[in-house]
């Protein structure tokens, strides 16, 4: 019965993805692809949401499970397994046509509790990596055509391996083991390593070639590499540089993919308009290098409707970084993708292959943070807070100078080391006046420390005007008890050219709404608020499904949210917000309207609630600043006096023991 549940399922989507909505104005992209044009796809929004899987079905042949094939997503217990998701859109694919993506066997996030956080020998570590790979690549044994085995194992500045858990557990031979069980598993896969900054030339793209080339010489089945391109605005790819790189890949012999290409547009300022345009050219120019590639044969997006992208999850922050909008619109990227695929092959031959430089800077020899400041195109300078040689590190202050006639803040990003999955933040932004902009993280529970190397977080600022501007920081690290660390500062400067123009846009015609067929009537909205404040903008609500995250608002000023199109059954809504926690409250609907009422996001100890949360977190960043109010004694946690990464840290020691609701 199951089956045949399932079966029906697929047929019914299969007939909605053959119907052309009346907003199709050019061929679907598919039908005009020459190569692999694919995105990750959520099996729920396939599964409830027509105009989702209709669009989808319609414009890709290739499927990629954003994260039904992660060792998290899968596994529960050793050997313990619920392919239910993975089977589903494996059968998704093959009903319409469409080549799989594996994404992704072997990573060091998104991994299960019992792993992560359990005690393992090497060679039981080992043993699990070659039951995990042949339990998930042999089940799909010639269904999925090829995988990313592993994910992002080069470190982002030094050249070398990421201190991950399976580098930690196995050493740097469970890269070579990785690739030798997908290849037993399924012969006949094609094997890629996957990673983010390693699409054009420089340190990183250095030393992942001599990673990928090491594997080849030591007779390791590898065939090609994955450049994710999850890339900004801020920071656009240069097009030669990424066509170099490839064509040093098939000197080779090794083919490479564009692999989760999504532009962010929230890092530069301008009107919309302008950034569609932007965006759409970048998107084009990366298309324009893989068409003339001979062994690139894959341009994939993570996503393809800015309603359900990562980014504003990831950052907090609105963006459009997909080639559709939240209604299913066409973008000007969409428009672009198809202007150049209706056009013949370019003749333009590959560049001449430019050996690797494999010259990584010298490695600190204590413990240090680089201010590494770097320039990004569209008028934007990236500055990292990279760790090195760091032991038993929690929390990390930074208090940054800038010129403000020639810099000003734009946004926060994460790292590896600090991030909303690991991490609290209070982030003063950046002041106008005087270019100043204090940004504390600590740690949470039960996060390990960090210990070795990590990119802590990066701040992007926008260049007003030429001239030379020094990044000058001074910072302040805490281990888990709140005690002060050592910690040398290296500090960077930046020399600002003159701010280039801002694009034209190109003329877009209007483009008709789409015709959507109709939804599951389900509807749970009510409000969220902050406890003694007026303003209610930017907390998170998050709507999940047994366990799952299915949906995510970011309220306004009001603190209104609304969840719609839900078929019946049991959800659980919580409301998050940076320095603030809210109770989880559990709702049935049955495809009926369900008020919720308010939300409150509950103070802490500050406000003698009797409850340490992140709230005093955000009291404590409060007097960070020197001509801060007195703080009193309830925010000095360790009693020296001040009030700094030292007291926040101690506030994080306490997350998580006494949480309402959680």
């Amino acid at each position: 019965m199951k089956q045949r549940i399932i079966v029906a399922l697929i047929l019914m989507l299969t007939a909605l993805a053959a119907h052309r909505p009346a907003d199709a104005q050019l061929p679907p992209l598919r039908q005009m692809a020459v190569i692999n044009l694919g995105a990750a796809v959520e099996p729920r929004y396939l599964q409830t949401e027509p105009v989702y899987a209709q669009t989808f079905a319609r414009e890709f042949n290739t499927l990629i499970p954003e994260n039904a094939l992660k060792f998290g997503s899968l596994s529960s217990g050793r050997g313990q397994y619920n392919f239910a998701e993975a089977d589903f859109l494996v059968d998704y694919a093959a009903a319409n046509g469409m080549k799989v993506r594996g994404h992704t066997l072997v990573w060091h996030e998104q991994l299960p509790d019992w792993f992560k956080y359990g005690t393992f020998s090497r060679e039981d570590s080992i043993a699990i990596l070659r039951e995990h790979i042949a339990a998930v690549a042999g089940r799909y044994r010639g269904r999925i055509a090829e995988w990313d085995v592993l994910n992002e194992a080069v470190d982002d500045w030094n050249g070398g391996l990421r201190q991950t858990i399976w580098l930690q557990r196995i050493g740097p031979e469970y890269i070579d083991l990785a690739f030798q069980a997908a290849h037993e598993a399924d012969p006949n896969a094609l094997l890629y390593y996957n990673d983010y900054s390693n699409e054009g030339l420089g340190g990183k793209s250095d030393a992942v070639y001599s990673l990928v080339k090491g594997l080849l010489e030591r007779g390791v089945p590898v065939h090609g590499v994955g450049f994710q391109l999850h890339t900004s605005l801020a920071w656009r790819p240069n097009p030669q540089d990424v066509a170099a790189n490839m064509a040093r890949y098939a000197a080779l012999g090794l083919r490479v993919q564009i692999t989760e290409m999504d532009v962010r547009t929230q890092d530069v300022g301008g009107e919309m308009a302008d950034k569609l345009a932007a965006q759409a050219q970048v998107y084009r120019e990366m298309l324009d290098v893989c068409l003339a590639a001979p062994n690139c044969d894959g341009l994939n997006t993570w996503g393809f409707t800015d309603k359900y992208s990562w980014i504003p999850w990831f950052t907090g922050r609105p963006d459009a970084a997909l080639i559709y909008d939240e209604n299913y619109r066409p973008k000007p990227a969409y428009h672009a993708l198809a202007e150049r695929l209706a056009q013949p092959a370019d003749p333009t031959p590959a560049p001449t292959p430019i050996p690797p430089t494999l010259t990584p800077p010298p490695a600190p020899t204590g413990p240090t943070l680089v201010v590494d400041a770097q320039p990004a195109d569209g008028n934007a300078v990236r500055v990292d807070f990279r760790l090195y040689r760091v032991e038993n590190l929690y929390g990390l202050q930074v208090d940054c100078q800038v010129d403000p006639a020639v810099l000003a803040g734009m946004g926060r990003a994460d790292g590896e080391g600090f991030n909303q999955g690991n991490s609290f933040f209070v982030d003063k932004g950046f002041d106008a006046a005087t270019g100043k902009w204090l940004v504390g993280a600590g740690r949470k529970r039960p996060a390990p420390p960090i210990t070795g190397d990590a990119l802590a977080f990066t701040l992007a600022y926008r260049v007003l005007s030429a001239g030379n501007s020094a990044v000058v920081c001074s910072a302040l690290a805490a281990d888990p008890a709140g005690r002060l660390l050592p910690l040398e500062v290296i500090n960077g400067a930046y020399t600002a050219p003159t701010p280039e123009p801002q694009p034209t846009p190109t003329e877009v015609p209007p483009l008709p709404t789409p015709t959507q067929p109709p939804a599951p009537s389900g509807t749970i909205s009510g409000s969220a608020a902050y406890q003694n404040r007026p303003d209610n903008a930017g907390i998170v609500v998050e709507l999940l499904a047994q366990g799952a995250a299915v949906a995510q608002v970011i309220t306004g000023a009001d603190g209104s949210y609304r969840f719609e199109g839900l078929p019946a059954g049991s959800y659980t809504l919580r409301a998050d917000a940076p320095l603030h926690l809210a109770a989880v409250q559990e709702v049935t609907t049955a495809e009926q309207p369900v008020d919720m009422g308010r939300l409150l996001l509950l103070a802490g100890d500050t406000d003698d609630s009797g409850i340490i949360d992140l709230l005093d977190a955000g009291f404590i960043g409060a007097n960070f600043d020197l001509d801060a109010p007195p703080a009193p004694a309830n925010a000095d946690l360790n009693g020296d006096g001040q009030v700094n990464i030292s007291d926040l840290v101690l506030v994080g020691a306490n997350f998580g023991v006494s949480q309402p609701g959680r």
